[in-house]
């Protein structure tokens, strides 16, 4: 190609398994892109697996939209039960890591889902918001209870001093 960086090779690939078209850079022998004739696209890779797209590095983005189906508002349904948390307490103590969370290992193995992983996390923050509301209502509880204690404590000592003084 005229006028093309003298690094960079642009390469026809007709093999069977990947046929496509390569970009390499010449001085490190390394693919810059491919793309398979299938549509698959490979950016610093040959290898997409099952992917339309793979990338071998990091990908910066000033926005990502996931097009996820299902969310995490059916822990607000009335027929959801909400784990106890000592049920969570017995579940971390066994397992390491929150029921519906996959464990380290399994995430640097297997990897995750984004929109999966976002949704089971909303699932998480959705729960510790019903949690916390539980026990606002509790400490609502205990503050009522303490007023009518400390009322019944202040009729009494009045009384008391009632007592007192006719006993004098």
């Amino acid at each position: 190609m005229n006028g093309a960086p003298k690094s960079l090779r642009f390469n026809h690939s007709s093999t069977e398994a990947n046929e496509g078209f390569d970009f390499y850079n010449t001085k490190t022998n390394k693919v810059l892109m491919f793309i398979q004739g299938t549509g698959k696209v490979g950016i610093g890779t040959r290898t997409t697996g099952s992917h339309r797209l793979a990338v071998e590095g990091s990908i910066g983005a000033r926005e990502i939209k996931v097009q996820a189906s299902g969310w995490s508002d059916f822990v607000f349904y009335e027929d959801y039960k909400l784990p106890t948390l000592k049920e969570v307490e017995v579940h971390i103590n066994e397992k390491g890591h929150l029921k519906d969370i996959p464990s380290a290992a399994e995430v640097e193995k297997e990897g995750f889902y984004l929109g999966n992983m976002n949704a089971k996390l909303l699932q998480k923050i959705e729960e510790l918001t019903l949690y916390a509301i539980q026990q606002e209502k509790q400490v609502e509880s205990f503050k009522e209870k303490e007023d009518v204690q400390e009322a019944k404590i202040e009729m009494l000592l009045k009384r008391l001093e009632k007592l007192e003084a006719k006993m004098e």
